[in-house]
């Protein structure tokens, strides 16, 4: 018996004796008759002429379902936690299948199974159904061709909007699956959105979406990485903002020139049935809008002029269709930011070459304009150094003015002391009787020479003469 728990792969033949079905084991064997018994454990069989096969245990846990297939062609969904016995009589498959965690921001479209018709010999009635499906398909070719800008009037009937807010919302499925006509079967599929956060266990006649939008190709070197279709390949939509990293090659200017423009686009799904009646690839969609936007733009400007007016590329307005085609086909875009630019190699080397020259003549118009800046701040200072020098010079010529005044009045006030002792002595000479003139003669003529003559004015009392003094050498 052994502690292992036997699954389907232990099948025995056994003529007689006997075998212990374990607590947590099923197990079936045959009689010689051909009928079947089912044993579960814990229990003692005793066998005679039979064959017995052990049953698998499938388990599903938390986050987890049991898919079982019936052998009579049916389907069952069981959601775990749970456990099934694969029974060989009945059924024909049991498999464990995830399930869907759709998280906050996310969403899952789900189409289901409505109803179903009776079987009719009414031509008419096979003839109307066939030709409402065939005018929503269509709409749904008109559709997935991008040829319009907004939803068919059945479409933008039918659809209803969808938040991050709302935790389910379905509308009707625009088209119908049908078998011919002559069986008279018809198939409705109903499609509903559920919306994160929660937990989806599908139905047996439920289904997830598929979507295969354009996705990155990653190359050798991240410059050499593409957009291609059918690289993103999903069941849960985003709801919130992404991004998406592109580069628009082989763009030609105005004066021939070729740049691949690198570009960040930001974008939100706001409008679910809006984007699943108007297209399939929306990805695609913004691809093609931002080439045809940055052709228009390149197409009238010459090669220097964008490189000048790089900001433009990081604006909305230079991206016209694409915005008219986001919001055609529920999305918003939030910002465009141009990355950087790379140009052939003969348009780099020539750019190269243009800008090697314009740094070259831009470095000698800075050096003329140093040497210039050198020379007039020179003369500046010469110009101020003789202002300062002849402002010294007329300072020391003031004072020395003002020296040479002071000077002079002091001789003058001398010399006017002098001529008055001599016009005291010459009045004293002529008041003792000295013939004045005589004197004045024999002075001029060097035959006197008095050197001190003394004047005593205090002398002169009442009754009292004025007393002179002369002192010859």
């Amino acid at each position: 018996m052994g502690l292992t728990f036997r699954d389907g792969y232990y099948t025995r033949k056994v003529f007689i004796g006997k075998r212990t079905v374990k607590q947590g084991e099923k197990a079936i064997y045959w009689t010689l008759s051909g009928k079947a018994k089912r044993v579960l454990g814990p229990k003692r069989i005793r066998l005679f002429m039979s064959t017995i096969q052990f049953c698998t245990r499938h388990i599903a846990r938390e986050g987890e379902y049991l898919v079982i297939e019936h052998v009579g062609g049916r389907t069952e969904h069981i959601q775990g936690p749970a456990m099934e016995f694969k029974d060989p009589i009945l059924h024909a498959q049991i498999r464990v299948e995830q399930a869907v965690r759709v998280e906050a921001g996310e969403a899952v479209i789900v189409y289901s199974r409505i109803q179903e018709g009776e079987n009719t010999n009414d031509q008419e009635a096979a003839d109307a159904a066939n030709a409402a499906a065939l005018a929503i398909a269509q709409e749904l070719v008109l559709a997935s061709t991008h040829t319009a800008t907004t939803p068919t009037t059945a479409t933008a009937a039918a659809a209803a909007a969808v938040s991050p807010g709302d935790n389910k919302s379905s509308d009707v499925l625009q088209g119908v699956v049908m078998t011919s006509s002559s069986a008279g079967k018809v198939t409705r599929m109903a499609r509903s959105i559920e919306v994160g956060p929660c937990l989806f266990v599908p139905g047996v006649h439920q289904h997830l979406l598929e979507f295969s939008w354009h996705g990155e190709a990653q190359g050798s070197h991240p410059s050499e990485s593409r957009v291609l279709p059918g690289q993103h390949k999903f069941k849960k939509l985003k709801l919130l903002q992404q991004q998406l990293y592109y580069n628009v090659r082989d763009v030609k200017t105005s004066d021939n020139c070729a740049l691949t423009v690198k570009l960040l686009l930001s974008y939100q799904l706001v409008d679910v049935p809006k984007m699943l009646g108007a297209t399939l690839d929306p990805i695609g969609d913004f691809v093609n809008a931002m080439c045809a936007d940055i052709i228009a733009y390149a197409s009238s400007r010459t090669y220097p002029e964008i490189l000048e007016n790089t900001a433009m590329l990081s604006t909305l307005r230079t991206f016209p269709q694409l915005q008219a085609r986001a919001a055609a086909v529920g999305f918003e875009v939030s910002k465009v930011v141009f990355r950087g630019y790379k140009g052939s190699a003969d348009t780099a080397s020539a750019h190269e070459l243009a800008t090697r020259r314009r740094i070259e003549l831009k470095l000698k118009r800075e050096a003329a304009l140093s040497e210039q800046d050198d020379r007039d701040r020179i003369l500046d200072r010469n110009i101020a150094r003789a202002e300062r020098e002849e402002q010294m010079a007329a300072a020391a010529q003031a004072a020395q003015l003002k020296r040479d005044a002071a000077a002079h009045t002091q001789a003058l006030q001398q010399s006017t002391a002098t001529n008055h002792q001599q016009l005291a002595f010459i009045t004293a000479l002529g008041d003792m009787g000295v013939d004045v003139t005589k004197y004045l003669v024999a002075q001029a003529q060097g035959q006197v020479s008095t050197s001190i003559i003394q004047v005593d004015n205090n002398a002169s009392k009442e009754g009292a003469t004025t007393g002179v003094h002369v002192h010859a050498k």
